[in-house]
């Protein structure tokens, strides 16, 4: 009995002393840890805030967010007059798997998309084919940049674009925009 109770302070002494060593966690010189921020989105409240919100999940490499930005029934389409390049479309799975690409690929360590000063984005009336109630916004300048450390730094410049929103209500007063259409005329063409 007297060997059990003859340790016990020896083992608190040894804790202490090892406490002691690290630095108290009470003691002003120890700073607790900083939690994480989450990043807040600009939202899907407008036209504006989703484009935003698109450019910010781009830039961020954020798949989980480019999903939500764009319709089920989105389409994209990228025109190149001078034929250098050609013709592409996307869906929306092309659009969230690009992005998903960004992010997973440990070369690519940043990426730019730059639509210019939201002053200089033209929003204007749906196509007379499109519902009434649909949104477009024009960006006339715009450019990407991806460093990539394992290729080569990818850089396309002025663009003209045209992204068309669909608005959902979700209660009165509640509506959430997303991305139904993009195009894009390009015009200036990287080399290839």
């Amino acid at each position: 009995m007297r060997h059990i109770q003859g340790l016990r302070p020896v083992t608190l002494l040894a804790v202490l002393a090892t406490l002691a060593a690290q630095g108290c966690l009470f003691s002003p010189e120890q700073k607790p840890p900083k939690p994480d921020i989450p990043f807040e989105y600009a939202g899907q409240f407008a036209p504006e805030a989703t484009l935003l919100t698109m450019l910010q999940a781009y830039e961020r490499r954020d798949s989980l967010k480019t999903a939500d930005v764009y319709d089920v029934e989105y389409t994209g389409g990228s025109v190149d007059p001078s034929g250098i390049v050609g013709n592409f479309s996307f869906t929306k799975v092309d659009e969230v798997r690009h992005v998903g690409r960004l992010k997973l690929d440990p070369d690519i360590v940043s990426v730019q998309l730059d639509f210019g000063n939201q002053t200089t984005w033209q929003r204007t009336p749906a196509d007379a084919a499109d519902p009434p109630e649909w949104a477009q916004i024009q960006i006339n300048f715009a450019t990407i940049r991806v460093d990539d450390i394992g290729a080569s730094t990818f850089e396309s410049s002025n663009q003209a674009l045209t992204y068309v929103f669909k608005p959902y209500q979700n209660a009165p007063g509640d509506t959430t925009w997303t991305i139904i259409r993009w195009s894009e005329i390009v015009t200036n063409p990287p080399p290839i």
